[in-house]
């Protein structure tokens, strides 16, 4: 059996993609996984054992060439097409891709539309969208198992990546002994440091404003942590946020340190593993906190759990305000529609450090 998943994007939306993938593997040792996403993304999915084939394409791709890519790929001769994106590039695909059968996934337009308009919520319960995407793989025979998502690398890699790190943090790093050509998933079981006290990832930014906590709130709790816990405290982002999060390290001052644009994802996801904890507000790096296993304390303000996207079976907890306005948007916006942005603003510090300390730390 031979089976094709699709998801193009994003961070976050992948990484959830992979208990799915691993359970197919478990229920059907025999079947050959393919899985279709952007080139980008590639670097979250190359070293997963359970995946033959990772075919990664062009962002920019005209349909043209979508069109062509897909009649490539049917030589392949799927028994399935799981489409786990639903967009209007992954329908191209789905239609020119023979298999014997196809599913996509459904995104419960209408639920999610009278949730943000009209305040009417028809959902039974917060549901992840892991167990969504399994839905569309029911034809296979497969439920979550419970497994948490994985991020897989080469042994090697790690190991550089380690080498990589302690220059920035000034502290050892040791990765459990394996073979080095072996492949593991990124663990926060498979790392020890030296740091000299507890290491707590920050991640203040995000694609929209309003699902942002605020930058002086996350240098307020980076100072707490240092003076109160003796913390180090990782500061993530990527390079499109360097410029502010450099000050925001200056104002933590020492015990901060700046990983915004320094780092590549995987690199990120082993300083996640070497740590007791991450905050952040509702991001991608969100979820691969979750894939490495460490407690995540995850902020929301203009999005709800309702719609799928929150820290998947790993230890943490989410940071909300019941506010009638909520949620605004299914995704984010560049700011506040009602001006007040109490989803956010409500969200005290205190609470924050209340909920760190829930979670003790290894060291």
């Amino acid at each position: 059996m031979r089976v094709l998943i699709i998801r193009f994007s994003s961070i976050g939306d992948i990484v959830l993609t992979t208990p799915l993938v691993a359970a197919i593997t478990e229920r059907h040792p025999e079947a050959v996984i393919d899985y279709l996403t952007l080139a980008d993304y590639r670097v979250l999915l190359e070293h997963n054992p359970h995946i033959n084939q990772l075919i990664a394409i062009p962002r920019r791709a005209s349909l043209a060439e979508n069109v062509a890519g897909a009649r490539a790929i049917s030589r392949n001769g799927y028994d399935l097409v799981v489409d786990l994106h639903r967009s209007t590039r992954s329908a191209v695909y789905r239609r020119f891709v023979r298999a014997r059968e196809k599913r996509t996934l459904d995104k419960r337009y209408v639920k999610r539309a009278l949730l943000v308009s009209a305040k009417m919520n028809l959902y039974r319960e917060p549901l992840s969208i892991v167990h969504r995407y399994f839905h569309v793989a029911r034809a296979l025979g497969v439920t979550p198992t419970g497994a948490p998502a994985e991020i897989w690398d080469r042994y090697e890699s790690l190991i550089a990546s380690a080498r990589v790190l302690e220059a920035l943090l000034g502290f050892r790093f040791a990765i459990a002994a394996m073979d080095r050509a072996a492949v593991t998933p990124i663990r926060r079981e498979i790392v020890a440091t030296g740091a000299p006290g507890p290491v707590i990832s920050l991640m203040p930014f995000a694609t929209w404003r309003t699902k942002e906590w605020g930058d002086d709130r996350f240098v307020e709790l980076g100072r707490r942590l240092v003076s109160e816990r003796g913390a180090i405290v990782l500061v993530h982002g990527g390079p499109g946020d360097t410029a502010r999060a450099e000050p925001i390290v200056r104002a933590i001052g020492p015990g901060a340190v700046m990983l915004a644009g320094a780092t590549t994802l995987m690199q990120s996801a082993l300083a996640l593993a070497a740590s007791d904890c991450l905050v952040t507000n509702d991001t991608g790096l969100m979820h691969i906190g979750g894939a490495v296993r460490i407690p995540v304390i995850a902020i929301f303000g203009s999005t709800v759990e309702e719609l799928g996207f929150f820290p998947y079976e790993t230890a943490g907890t989410v940071m909300q305000v019941d506010l009638s306005c909520r949620p605004c948007t299914t995704k984010g916006l560049r700011a506040c529609p009602k001006r007040h942005f109490r989803c956010m603003n409500d969200i005290n510090v205190d609470s924050v450090v209340d909920a760190i300390g829930r979670f003790p730390a290894r060291r």
